[in-house]
Protein backbone atom coordinates (compact mmCIF):
# COMPACT_ATOMS: atom_id res chain seq x y z
CA UNK A 1 0.00 0.00 0.00
CA UNK A 2 1.42 3.18 -0.85
CA UNK A 3 0.35 5.67 2.15
CA UNK A 4 1.25 9.19 4.15
CA UNK A 5 4.37 7.67 5.87
CA UNK A 6 3.74 10.13 8.94
CA UNK A 7 3.09 6.60 10.74
CA UNK A 8 6.38 5.45 10.32
CA UNK A 9 7.80 7.76 13.21
CA UNK A 10 5.15 10.17 14.62
CA UNK A 11 4.72 9.39 18.20
CA UNK A 12 0.60 9.25 18.33
CA UNK A 13 0.69 6.38 15.81
CA UNK A 14 2.71 4.35 18.03
CA UNK A 15 -0.83 1.87 19.03
CA UNK A 16 -1.23 1.63 14.78
CA UNK A 17 2.55 0.06 14.98
CA UNK A 18 1.75 -1.88 18.03
CA UNK A 19 -0.79 -3.47 16.33
CA UNK A 20 0.15 -4.20 12.90
CA UNK A 21 3.49 -5.67 14.99
CA UNK A 22 1.21 -8.28 16.17
CA UNK A 23 -1.15 -8.87 12.96
CA UNK A 24 1.60 -8.82 10.77
CA UNK A 25 4.73 -11.64 10.22
CA UNK A 26 6.51 -9.68 8.16
CA UNK A 27 6.19 -5.83 7.51
CA UNK A 28 8.64 -4.07 4.92
CA UNK A 29 8.45 -0.46 4.69
CA UNK A 30 10.10 1.76 1.88
CA UNK A 31 10.32 5.73 2.91
CA UNK A 32 10.34 8.13 0.15
CA UNK A 33 10.52 10.83 2.11
CA UNK A 34 9.05 14.47 1.04
CA UNK A 35 8.05 15.80 3.91
CA UNK A 36 7.16 19.50 2.99
CA UNK A 37 6.14 20.31 6.91
CA UNK A 38 10.27 20.75 8.30
CA UNK A 39 11.98 23.70 8.02
CA UNK A 40 15.40 24.49 7.09
CA UNK A 41 18.18 21.56 6.37
CA UNK A 42 15.28 19.12 7.96
CA UNK A 43 13.19 20.36 4.75
CA UNK A 44 16.14 20.42 2.63
CA UNK A 45 17.09 16.41 3.32
CA UNK A 46 13.27 15.13 2.15
CA UNK A 47 13.60 17.58 -0.85
CA UNK A 48 10.95 16.43 -3.25
CA UNK A 49 8.12 14.63 -3.08
CA UNK A 50 7.08 11.15 -5.44
CA UNK A 51 3.95 13.06 -5.99
CA UNK A 52 5.17 16.50 -6.64
CA UNK A 53 3.60 19.05 -5.62
CA UNK A 54 0.13 17.10 -5.30
CA UNK A 55 1.25 16.18 -1.86
CA UNK A 56 3.43 17.40 1.26
CA UNK A 57 3.43 14.89 3.73
CA UNK A 58 6.22 11.71 3.80
CA UNK A 59 5.11 8.88 0.89
CA UNK A 60 6.08 5.17 2.31
CA UNK A 61 5.32 1.97 0.14
CA UNK A 62 4.11 -0.59 2.82
CA UNK A 63 4.01 -4.32 2.27
CA UNK A 64 2.19 -6.30 5.30
CA UNK A 65 2.85 -9.90 4.76
CA UNK A 66 0.71 -12.54 7.09
CA UNK A 67 2.26 -15.20 6.78
CA UNK A 68 -0.43 -18.26 8.74
CA UNK A 69 1.95 -20.88 9.59
CA UNK A 70 4.30 -18.50 11.17
CA UNK A 71 4.64 -19.07 15.30
CA UNK A 72 6.15 -15.80 16.12
CA UNK A 73 4.42 -13.25 17.87
CA UNK A 74 5.82 -10.01 16.30
CA UNK A 75 6.37 -9.20 12.68
CA UNK A 76 10.20 -8.80 11.36
CA UNK A 77 9.89 -5.05 10.51
CA UNK A 78 12.03 -4.28 7.36
CA UNK A 79 12.95 -0.77 6.80
CA UNK A 80 14.82 1.08 3.65
CA UNK A 81 15.00 4.87 3.64
CA UNK A 82 15.21 5.84 0.14
CA UNK A 83 18.15 9.05 1.46
CA UNK A 84 18.60 12.47 1.60
CA UNK A 85 18.17 15.73 -0.64
CA UNK A 86 16.78 13.43 -3.42
CA UNK A 87 14.24 14.87 -6.33
CA UNK A 88 11.49 13.50 -7.87
CA UNK A 89 12.73 12.39 -11.06
CA UNK A 90 15.62 10.30 -8.52
CA UNK A 91 13.37 8.86 -5.96
CA UNK A 92 11.16 7.79 -8.55
CA UNK A 93 14.11 6.42 -11.45
CA UNK A 94 15.20 4.39 -7.85
CA UNK A 95 12.34 2.54 -7.26
CA UNK A 96 12.08 1.46 -10.90
CA UNK A 97 15.77 0.69 -10.85
CA UNK A 98 14.54 -1.62 -7.71
CA UNK A 99 11.39 -3.09 -8.98
CA UNK A 100 10.75 -5.80 -6.03
CA UNK A 101 11.67 -6.03 -1.86
CA UNK A 102 14.15 -8.89 -3.04
CA UNK A 103 16.24 -6.88 -4.91
CA UNK A 104 19.60 -7.49 -2.50
CA UNK A 105 21.07 -3.50 -2.93
CA UNK A 106 17.91 -2.05 -1.12
CA UNK A 107 19.62 -3.45 2.26
CA UNK A 108 16.85 -3.44 4.34
CA UNK A 109 17.06 -2.45 7.62
CA UNK A 110 15.90 -4.80 10.60
CA UNK A 111 13.82 -2.91 12.77
CA UNK A 112 13.54 -4.16 16.58
CA UNK A 113 10.55 -1.56 18.21
CA UNK A 114 10.43 -0.38 21.77
CA UNK A 115 8.03 -1.53 24.76
CA UNK A 116 6.14 1.68 23.65
CA UNK A 117 5.83 1.05 19.98
CA UNK A 118 8.79 3.14 18.39
CA UNK A 119 10.52 2.15 15.21
CA UNK A 120 12.72 4.72 14.35
CA UNK A 121 12.81 7.32 16.70
CA UNK A 122 12.97 5.89 20.17
CA UNK A 123 11.87 7.81 23.05
CA UNK A 124 13.96 8.81 25.54
CA UNK A 125 12.61 7.27 29.04
CA UNK A 126 14.83 8.86 31.09
CA UNK A 127 11.20 10.42 32.28
CA UNK A 128 9.78 7.85 34.05
CA UNK A 129 12.88 7.88 36.42
CA UNK A 130 11.07 11.35 37.84
CA UNK A 131 9.62 11.59 41.11
CA UNK A 132 6.08 11.73 40.44
CA UNK A 133 4.33 14.66 41.32
CA UNK A 134 1.34 12.45 43.14
CA UNK A 135 -0.72 9.25 42.15
CA UNK A 136 -4.04 8.82 43.48
CA UNK A 137 -4.27 5.59 42.62
CA UNK A 138 -0.51 4.93 43.61
CA UNK A 139 0.10 6.03 46.58
CA UNK A 140 4.04 6.22 46.24
CA UNK A 141 5.91 7.85 49.40
CA UNK A 142 8.47 9.24 46.71
CA UNK A 143 5.81 11.42 45.66
CA UNK A 144 5.73 15.56 46.07
CA UNK A 145 2.22 14.90 47.45
CA UNK A 146 1.46 11.69 48.66
CA UNK A 147 -2.01 12.49 50.26
CA UNK A 148 -3.03 15.64 49.13
CA UNK A 149 -4.69 16.26 46.47
CA UNK A 150 -7.30 18.30 44.98
CA UNK A 151 -9.33 19.60 41.80
CA UNK A 152 -7.04 22.69 41.40
CA UNK A 153 -8.10 26.56 41.08
CA UNK A 154 -12.00 25.67 40.88
CA UNK A 155 -14.81 28.72 41.97
CA UNK A 156 -17.05 26.11 40.48
CA UNK A 157 -18.35 29.23 38.92
CA UNK A 158 -15.47 30.17 36.02
CA UNK A 159 -18.01 31.60 34.16
CA UNK A 160 -18.63 34.12 36.05
CA UNK A 161 -15.77 34.85 38.35
CA UNK A 162 -12.83 34.92 35.50
CA UNK A 163 -12.43 37.35 32.45
CA UNK A 164 -9.96 38.71 30.50
CA UNK A 165 -11.60 41.78 30.64
CA UNK A 166 -11.89 43.84 34.17
CA UNK A 167 -15.21 45.84 33.21
CA UNK A 168 -16.72 42.85 32.28
CA UNK A 169 -15.26 41.00 35.15
CA UNK A 170 -16.98 43.40 36.99
CA UNK A 171 -20.18 43.19 35.14
CA UNK A 172 -20.60 39.96 35.34
CA UNK A 173 -19.90 39.78 39.45
CA UNK A 174 -22.24 42.61 39.75
CA UNK A 175 -24.97 40.47 37.65
CA UNK A 176 -24.39 37.82 39.80
CA UNK A 177 -24.65 39.06 43.10
CA UNK A 178 -28.15 40.77 42.16
CA UNK A 179 -29.91 37.95 40.40
CA UNK A 180 -28.23 35.84 43.76
CA UNK A 181 -30.19 38.63 46.24
CA UNK A 182 -33.31 38.50 43.62
CA UNK A 183 -33.21 34.54 44.39
CA UNK A 184 -33.19 35.32 48.02
CA UNK A 185 -35.63 37.61 48.18
CA UNK A 186 -38.23 35.22 46.62
CA UNK A 187 -37.14 32.21 48.42
CA UNK A 188 -37.97 34.55 51.80
CA UNK A 189 -41.20 35.27 50.40
CA UNK A 190 -42.45 32.24 48.93
CA UNK A 191 -41.10 30.70 52.92
CA UNK A 192 -43.55 33.67 54.12
CA UNK A 193 -46.72 32.40 52.68
CA UNK A 194 -46.67 29.13 52.96
CA UNK A 195 -46.12 29.64 57.01
CA UNK A 196 -49.60 31.65 56.70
Amino acid sequence: MVTDGGWIDNTSNDGFRKSVETEFSSIYVFNLRGNASGQGEIRRKEKDNVFGAGTKSTIAITLLVRNPASVQSKADIHYFDIGDYLKREEKLSLISKLKSVENESMGWTAIVPNEQGDWINHRNSAFEEFIPIGDKDDKRENAFFVNFYSRGLSSARDAWCYNSSRRELAENMNRLADFYNQQRVLFHEKKKITQI
